[in-house]
Protein backbone atom coordinates (compact mmCIF):
# COMPACT_ATOMS: atom_id res chain seq x y z
CA UNK A 1 0.00 0.00 0.00
CA UNK A 2 1.14 3.54 -0.72
CA UNK A 3 2.14 6.02 1.92
CA UNK A 4 0.92 9.16 2.38
CA UNK A 5 4.46 10.47 2.08
CA UNK A 6 4.79 8.14 -1.06
CA UNK A 7 1.64 10.33 -2.49
CA UNK A 8 2.79 13.88 -1.33
CA UNK A 9 5.65 14.41 -4.28
CA UNK A 10 2.97 12.96 -6.49
CA UNK A 11 0.46 15.27 -5.44
CA UNK A 12 2.76 18.80 -5.25
CA UNK A 13 1.80 18.83 -9.04
CA UNK A 14 -1.40 19.01 -8.51
CA UNK A 15 -1.87 21.23 -5.78
CA UNK A 16 0.83 23.70 -7.41
CA UNK A 17 -1.64 23.62 -10.97
CA UNK A 18 -4.52 24.34 -8.78
CA UNK A 19 -2.89 28.06 -7.19
CA UNK A 20 -1.67 28.71 -10.32
CA UNK A 21 -5.58 28.04 -11.83
CA UNK A 22 -6.14 29.93 -8.52
CA UNK A 23 -4.45 33.27 -9.27
CA UNK A 24 -5.26 32.90 -12.61
CA UNK A 25 -9.03 33.33 -11.91
CA UNK A 26 -7.82 36.22 -9.29
CA UNK A 27 -6.50 37.88 -12.53
CA UNK A 28 -9.41 37.63 -14.94
CA UNK A 29 -11.78 39.03 -12.65
CA UNK A 30 -9.18 42.01 -12.36
CA UNK A 31 -9.32 41.77 -15.89
CA UNK A 32 -12.83 41.88 -16.06
CA UNK A 33 -13.27 44.39 -13.58
CA UNK A 34 -10.96 46.93 -15.06
CA UNK A 35 -10.87 46.40 -19.14
CA UNK A 36 -12.31 49.09 -21.48
CA UNK A 37 -13.20 47.12 -24.75
CA UNK A 38 -15.97 44.79 -24.97
CA UNK A 39 -14.03 42.21 -26.68
CA UNK A 40 -11.24 41.99 -24.01
CA UNK A 41 -14.38 41.42 -21.26
CA UNK A 42 -15.95 39.33 -23.70
CA UNK A 43 -12.73 36.99 -23.88
CA UNK A 44 -11.73 37.17 -19.31
CA UNK A 45 -15.50 36.55 -19.16
CA UNK A 46 -15.09 33.03 -21.48
CA UNK A 47 -11.81 32.28 -20.36
CA UNK A 48 -13.25 32.70 -16.76
CA UNK A 49 -15.47 29.97 -17.36
CA UNK A 50 -12.71 27.63 -18.90
CA UNK A 51 -10.67 27.92 -15.83
CA UNK A 52 -13.12 27.62 -12.81
CA UNK A 53 -14.18 24.27 -15.66
CA UNK A 54 -10.29 22.88 -14.59
CA UNK A 55 -10.23 23.83 -11.10
CA UNK A 56 -13.59 21.45 -11.17
CA UNK A 57 -12.09 18.68 -12.49
CA UNK A 58 -8.82 19.13 -11.04
CA UNK A 59 -10.32 18.56 -7.80
CA UNK A 60 -11.38 15.49 -8.85
CA UNK A 61 -7.78 14.45 -10.53
CA UNK A 62 -6.45 15.25 -7.11
CA UNK A 63 -8.99 12.80 -5.09
CA UNK A 64 -8.38 10.05 -8.00
CA UNK A 65 -4.08 10.41 -8.01
CA UNK A 66 -4.31 9.77 -4.26
CA UNK A 67 -6.37 6.29 -5.15
CA UNK A 68 -3.83 5.48 -7.20
CA UNK A 69 -2.01 2.10 -5.57
CA UNK A 70 1.41 2.30 -7.44
CA UNK A 71 4.13 4.92 -6.78
CA UNK A 72 5.47 4.69 -9.88
CA UNK A 73 2.28 5.05 -11.45
CA UNK A 74 1.66 8.31 -9.51
CA UNK A 75 4.96 9.51 -10.39
CA UNK A 76 4.04 8.87 -14.32
CA UNK A 77 0.60 10.57 -13.87
CA UNK A 78 2.47 13.25 -11.94
CA UNK A 79 4.43 14.29 -14.77
CA UNK A 80 1.57 14.07 -17.23
CA UNK A 81 -0.37 17.46 -14.22
CA UNK A 82 3.02 19.02 -14.68
CA UNK A 83 3.09 19.03 -18.65
CA UNK A 84 -0.49 19.49 -18.50
CA UNK A 85 -0.29 22.98 -16.17
CA UNK A 86 2.54 24.21 -18.59
CA UNK A 87 -0.27 23.98 -21.52
CA UNK A 88 -2.30 25.76 -19.26
CA UNK A 89 -0.38 28.38 -19.02
CA UNK A 90 0.58 28.93 -22.79
CA UNK A 91 -2.92 28.33 -24.08
CA UNK A 92 -3.88 31.48 -21.70
CA UNK A 93 -1.27 33.32 -23.07
CA UNK A 94 -1.99 32.56 -26.37
CA UNK A 95 -5.54 33.29 -25.67
CA UNK A 96 -5.02 36.61 -24.71
CA UNK A 97 -2.52 37.72 -27.49
CA UNK A 98 -5.27 36.78 -29.36
CA UNK A 99 -7.67 38.25 -27.58
CA UNK A 100 -5.38 42.02 -28.08
CA UNK A 101 -5.38 40.75 -32.07
CA UNK A 102 -9.68 40.56 -32.18
CA UNK A 103 -9.64 44.09 -30.06
CA UNK A 104 -7.42 45.05 -33.16
CA UNK A 105 -9.81 43.50 -35.48
CA UNK A 106 -12.75 45.09 -34.56
CA UNK A 107 -11.45 48.89 -34.25
CA UNK A 108 -10.51 47.85 -38.01
CA UNK A 109 -14.01 47.25 -38.64
CA UNK A 110 -15.45 50.02 -36.86
CA UNK A 111 -13.20 52.52 -38.90
CA UNK A 112 -13.72 50.69 -42.24
CA UNK A 113 -17.38 50.85 -42.06
CA UNK A 114 -17.56 53.82 -40.63
CA UNK A 115 -15.56 55.39 -43.84
CA UNK A 116 -17.66 53.02 -46.73
CA UNK A 117 -21.01 54.47 -45.08
CA UNK A 118 -18.89 58.02 -45.45
CA UNK A 119 -17.79 57.22 -49.44
CA UNK A 120 -21.15 55.91 -49.92
CA UNK A 121 -23.01 59.15 -48.20
CA UNK A 122 -21.09 61.46 -49.97
CA UNK A 123 -21.33 59.60 -53.50
CA UNK A 124 -25.27 59.71 -53.07
CA UNK A 125 -24.96 63.42 -52.58
CA UNK A 126 -22.41 64.17 -55.45
CA UNK A 127 -24.49 62.08 -58.12
CA UNK A 128 -27.18 64.16 -58.31
CA UNK A 129 -25.48 67.14 -59.46
CA UNK A 130 -24.43 66.58 -63.61
CA UNK A 131 -21.00 67.88 -62.78
CA UNK A 132 -20.30 65.59 -59.38
CA UNK A 133 -21.27 62.25 -61.48
CA UNK A 134 -17.68 61.49 -62.19
CA UNK A 135 -16.48 62.14 -59.03
CA UNK A 136 -18.88 59.87 -57.31
CA UNK A 137 -17.85 56.72 -59.02
CA UNK A 138 -14.43 57.35 -57.84
CA UNK A 139 -15.97 57.89 -54.08
CA UNK A 140 -18.13 54.67 -55.10
CA UNK A 141 -15.23 52.80 -55.86
CA UNK A 142 -13.34 53.69 -52.98
CA UNK A 143 -16.53 52.48 -50.73
CA UNK A 144 -16.72 49.23 -52.08
CA UNK A 145 -12.81 49.04 -51.50
CA UNK A 146 -13.41 49.65 -47.99
CA UNK A 147 -16.28 47.35 -47.73
CA UNK A 148 -13.79 44.64 -49.45
CA UNK A 149 -11.22 45.31 -46.91
CA UNK A 150 -14.02 44.69 -43.86
CA UNK A 151 -14.82 41.44 -45.52
CA UNK A 152 -10.80 40.17 -44.98
CA UNK A 153 -11.16 41.64 -41.50
CA UNK A 154 -14.03 39.67 -40.83
CA UNK A 155 -12.87 36.98 -41.95
CA UNK A 156 -9.76 37.30 -40.19
CA UNK A 157 -11.82 37.56 -36.93
CA UNK A 158 -13.76 34.52 -37.46
CA UNK A 159 -10.63 32.74 -37.90
CA UNK A 160 -8.98 34.31 -34.52
CA UNK A 161 -12.19 33.09 -32.28
CA UNK A 162 -11.85 29.64 -34.00
CA UNK A 163 -8.23 29.59 -32.85
CA UNK A 164 -8.94 30.47 -29.40
CA UNK A 165 -12.44 27.90 -29.77
CA UNK A 166 -9.92 25.15 -30.56
CA UNK A 167 -7.45 26.11 -27.94
CA UNK A 168 -9.87 26.10 -25.29
CA UNK A 169 -11.21 22.83 -26.66
CA UNK A 170 -8.09 21.22 -26.46
CA UNK A 171 -7.07 22.01 -22.65
CA UNK A 172 -10.58 20.42 -22.12
CA UNK A 173 -9.83 17.40 -24.11
CA UNK A 174 -6.42 17.14 -22.59
CA UNK A 175 -7.61 17.29 -19.08
CA UNK A 176 -10.10 13.90 -20.30
CA UNK A 177 -7.09 12.29 -21.16
CA UNK A 178 -5.66 13.04 -17.75
CA UNK A 179 -8.59 11.93 -15.75
CA UNK A 180 -8.95 8.42 -18.09
CA UNK A 181 -4.81 8.23 -17.58
CA UNK A 182 -5.63 7.98 -13.98
CA UNK A 183 -8.44 5.65 -13.59
CA UNK A 184 -6.45 3.40 -16.02
CA UNK A 185 -3.52 3.18 -13.41
CA UNK A 186 -6.24 2.43 -10.68
CA UNK A 187 -7.91 -0.07 -12.34
CA UNK A 188 -4.77 -1.88 -13.06
CA UNK A 189 -3.44 -1.31 -9.46
CA UNK A 190 -6.64 -2.72 -8.47
CA UNK A 191 -6.31 -5.94 -10.06
CA UNK A 192 -2.55 -6.71 -9.06
CA UNK A 193 -3.22 -5.49 -5.59
CA UNK A 194 -6.28 -8.82 -5.68
CA UNK A 195 -3.77 -11.79 -5.43
CA UNK A 196 -1.04 -10.12 -3.05
CA UNK A 197 -4.65 -9.55 -0.92
CA UNK A 198 -5.42 -13.69 -1.58
CA UNK A 199 -1.57 -14.52 -0.98
CA UNK A 200 -2.05 -12.69 2.54
CA UNK A 201 -4.97 -14.21 3.63
CA UNK A 202 -3.85 -17.66 2.60
CA UNK A 203 -1.10 -17.41 4.88
CA UNK A 204 -2.94 -15.77 7.45
CA UNK A 205 -4.92 -18.97 7.45
CA UNK A 206 -2.10 -21.38 7.59
CA UNK A 207 -0.62 -19.31 10.37
CA UNK A 208 -3.58 -20.33 12.37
Amino acid sequence: MMTQQEHGMDSVSLESADGFLDSLETSLCHSIDTAQHRVVITQAKENLEMVRELQRRLVLDHALLRLVPSQAAASAVGDVMRDFERRVVDSVEAVDRLAEQLVSRYADDEELEQSSQEYLKQAETLSRGFFGRIKSASLYRLAGEHAMRRSANLAEMIRIRSVIDGKRAALIDGQRKIMGLIEEFIEKGLKLAKPVEAIAAQDDGHGL
